[in-house]
């Protein structure tokens, strides 16, 4: 009896031992795993801030960017260049555009490109090239870029100024429409007639046509073409504010590199007549959209022998995108008993489409 009860006293106390091993080994499993997930994180966020070094040579790869989301702070990766397409680019790298604000100065000699509230701008304030036309300034936390566009201007180089949240670039266009990509927008549509003539002729009927030309001679060339609406119908739907926002939405999503809205113009007084072209300033691509809106102002005033009411700045939510240039040509007043017998013609809609044509051909022949 008491042999056996030893031998049994002994089983519970080896189950206790190797029941404490099996959790010391969990345990310790555990303890390694969390020092490495630690470790690693760690790494990630140690690695936007140190040894950011600027590339010297335009194939440097950008850093990558942890896939859990933007940082919450933001810091400069870098400088690259590269090719995509026909097309060139030089591209600022950063973690998270987003918190901070992005200035551009776009002037005859140069693109002045600044960027606030950067982290790890100190590191860099010894550091005045980054590749060829472009150098650094650095104050406090604000990074400056120029960019020397007077190479560009000898050879009317086109190009486009592009933000997106990790990144802001300078996108050199190749010549001609190959590939192109281009949005043109009929004003109006559906329940929305636009201004209406003395005969009662709609806007959106007249431009219509126009655009489907349009449409037509630009791929005859390469260049990508969509448009906000092929028939009679308001594209989005909501308010008519709600339906400008979205069609320069729309723009975007596409990528596009151009955007054309397609108007007539109206007044309460009818003697007002002509032609004028809308550009916005005030936006990344401001001085390119000026020089298309000058060429379509000028190609159109000649076709039409119209009164020419010149290149007009406005603010108009059409003309807003960010990434890409934007006109908006007035073509003729529908208001207007002259200008309206013009738009009334069996051939105002070829005629106009392939005016508006010979002015983009123009402005990407360089």
């Amino acid at each position: 009896m008491r042999n056996r009860n030893l031998f049994t006293r002994k089983r519970p106390t080896n189950k206790k031992k190797l029941l404490t091993l099996f959790f010391l080994l969990i345990s310790f499993s555990i303890f390694i795993f969390l020092l490495s997930f630690l470790n690693s994180q760690e790494e990630s966020t140690s690695s936007l801030k140190r040894k950011l070094k600027i590339p010297t040579d335009s194939k440097n790869v950008v850093q990558e960017i942890p896939k859990t989301g933007l940082p919450q702070e933001n810091y400069f990766l870098g400088v690259t260049g590269f090719q995509e397409g026909t097309n060139n680019f030089i591209r600022f790298n950063f973690t998270n555009l987003e918190k901070s604000e992005v200035k551009v100065v776009d002037s005859k000699e140069n693109i002045k490109i600044t960027v606030t509230n950067v982290q790890n701008a100190a590191e860099f304030s010894n550091g005045s090239h980054l590749l060829s036309h472009v150098t650094i300034d650095v104050k406090g936390q604000t990074i400056t870029f120029l960019l020397d566009k007077r190479p560009l201007e000898g050879r009317g180089q086109r190009y486009l100024i592009q933000q997106a949240p990790q990144y802001i670039q300078f996108k050199l266009l190749s010549p001609g429409l190959e590939g192109k990509r281009i949005v043109i927008d009929p004003g109006h549509g559906g329940i929305d007639p636009g201004a209406v003539g003395s005969t009662g002729i709609t806007e959106k009927e007249v431009v219509l046509p126009i655009a489907l030309k349009l449409k037509g001679l630009l791929e005859e060339k390469g260049a990508e073409v969509i448009l906000t609406r092929y028939s009679d119908e308001r594209p989005f739907p909501g308010t008519y504010h709600n339906d400008l926002i979205k069609r320069v939405e729309f723009a975007a999503n596409f990528n596009a590199d151009m955007f054309i809205s397609l108007h007539n113009n109206a007044n309460d007084i009818k003697s007002v007549r002509g032609i004028e072209t809308l550009y916005n300033a005030n936006t990344f691509n401001g001085l390119q959209s000026r020089e298309l809106a000058i060429l379509v102002q000028q190609h159109l005033v000649s076709a039409f022998g119209a009164r020419d009411r010149g290149v007009v700045n406005r603010n108009s939510i059409q003309l807003r995108g960010k990434n890409f240039i934007s006109v908006l040509p007035e073509i003729l007043f529908i208001t207007n008993p002259e200008d309206e017998k013009i738009i009334l013609r069996a051939d105002f809609a070829e005629k106009a489409a392939q005016t508006l044509f010979n002015a983009i051909k123009e402005y990407y022949s360089n």
